[in-house]
């Protein structure tokens, strides 16, 4: 426990010598401010007092103030070119409080020989003056309390004993208040002087804690430094998988790229030759067409029954084979003679469709209701094939003991828009949905409704080339509801 004492008190003593030289750093730290208020100060009194004061007394006043001010500088210059933490502390604080001292007599004089006798204003403004330059000091120099004694007594005595010695009840009040303005300061000093103790002695106490704490930063420093290396390398490990993965895919890209331009290649040429096989296959269909009219109109009755039913059948199987050739040709056609997308109004497309489609309405008694569509991206000629498609549908698949009402609406939603056709027919049952949007598939013998199966798979590849959809919901014997989606033209 000793050992213990007698190093907590060499450790106080040796941190109260360490206290007392940053002390006095602060205090030659901060006397280039105190010159230059020295000065300026120096200079506003002259200029005031000039017409009330002798002359010689203000130029030998202000010389004193020059002189000090100069003494006071190379004070400063020749503690710049000392070691930062002094030597000798003690010799440096005692030429700085004389510094001090002879500037805070020249100071307390011009209370004496400055003071004019006639004007109280004046005499205020030496008082308010002296006591600033005093006020400045504790804020400044109380780092040493006996630095601030050393300045501010000799200012306010001179002062205050000026004012008493004037003996009317003015001056006794303005010394009194000197007096009381001097406490005031030296109680502020000191506890700004105790302040700053308390400071720099908690800084040099703690001074092992920091260290300890930056020995510790530094190992841990060390370790992170360690572990660094070994995350460095890991990320190279990385970079070097994420660059072959990177090689790896970039090379399936380009197959991919290569694999679906040869698709894209190959689905055009298939288009192609549907279109020059449906376009060539159109001649020897229509020869046979004529010439097995011809026959049926000359033979006459030079033949017989059956083989007029012979004849009736192999042009009726021509007529049906050109209406499958016409229909693949448009299918073949929606990719490649489709026309550039632009703005078009639905609403016009749907009256369009229900003006040429009026008659076979008004055949059956059937009743179109149209709401407000939006204006879709699309090609206005293909659109209005797929909805001539939908609705020529919804009049042909009706119950025949019902009133035929085909709905129409539509709604917009996150920059598509949302076209529904809804009839109340005989519907279909929703296993066969796959089914019926496939070319040349029905779910209806062509005795019981004419049609070749190919209107659905069209109206599907007109949605999808405009970036849209088309599906249904239906219940056998209620009707359904076919929904077409497609991008929304949102300058319109």
């Amino acid at each position: 426990m000793e050992q213990i004492n007698n190093s907590m008190n060499k450790s106080q003593h040796f941190d109260g010598r360490l206290i007392y030289g940053e002390q006095v750093r602060q205090l030659y730290k901060h006397m280039p401010i105190g010159v230059a208020a020295t000065l300026v100060n120096s200079l506003i009194v002259t200029f005031v007092l000039w017409k009330v004061t002798p002359h010689v007394n203000l130029t030998i006043w202000l010389t004193a103030c020059v002189l000090v001010s100069i003494f006071r500088c190379l004070l400063y210059l020749a503690y710049r070119r000392s070691s930062q933490e002094p030597a000798e502390p003690g010799r440096q604080e005692m030429w700085f409080n004389l510094g001090m001292a002879v500037s805070g007599v020249i100071w307390g004089s011009a209370g004496v020989f400055l003071f004019p006798s006639d004007s109280i204003a004046h005499q205020s403004f030496i008082a308010l003056v002296l006591g600033g330059m005093v006020a400045g000091a504790a804020g400044t120099f109380s780092v040493i309390l006996r630095t601030f004694m050393a300045y501010s007594l000799p200012v306010l005595i001179p002062l205050s004993i000026r004012f008493f010695a004037a003996g009317n009840h003015i001056h006794l009040a303005m010394g009194v208040m000197t007096l009381l303005f001097g406490l005031l300061m030296f109680s502020t000093a000191k506890r700004i002087n105790t302040a700053i103790r308390s400071s720099l002695q908690l800084q040099f106490e703690n001074r092992d804690l920091v260290r300890q704490l930056e020995r510790r930063v530094r190992e841990r420093t060390a370790d992170l430094e360690k572990a660094n290396e070994k995350l460095k390398v890991g990320i190279e490990r990385r970079k070097e998988a994420e660059k072959a993965l990177l090689e790896l895919n970039e090379n399936l890209e380009y197959r991919i790229r290569e694999r679906t331009a040869e698709l894209e290649r190959k689905n055009q040429e298939l288009q192609e030759f549907a279109f020059v096989a449906s376009h060539d296959l159109n001649e020897p269909l229509r020869k046979i067409q004529t010439f097995g009219s011809l026959l049926a109109s000359r033979a006459g009755d030079r033949i017989s029954d059956q083989e007029k039913d012979y004849i009736s059948r192999m042009v009726g199987a021509a007529n049906r084979m050109q209406e499958l050739l016409e229909a693949l040709l448009r299918y073949s056609r929606i990719e490649t003679m489709g026309e550039e997308l632009k703005p078009t109004r639905l609403n016009d497309v749907i009256q369009d469709v229900i003006s040429d489609l009026e008659v076979e309405i008004r055949k059956v008694g059937a009743q179109v209701d149209t709401g407000p569509l939006p204006t879709a991206l699309g090609d206005p000629s293909q659109l209005r094939q797929c909805f001539q498609n939908l609705i020529a549908n919804a009049v042909k698949y009706r119950r025949p003991d019902v009133k035929g009402i085909i709905s129409i609406q539509g709604e917009e939603n996150g920059g598509m828009c949302r076209i529904s056709v809804e009839d109340n027919g005989i519907g279909f049952d929703e296993k066969y949905l796959d089914k019926i949007f496939q070319p040349f598939q029905r779910l209806h013998g062509k005795d019981e409704y004419l049609g070749l199966g190919i209107g659905l798979a069209i109206c599907k590849k007109i949605a999808e080339r405009h970036g849209g959809t088309i599906t249904a919901r239906s219940t056998p014997g209620k009707g359904s509801t076919f929904i077409v989606t497609l991008p929304v033209n949102r300058k319109a």
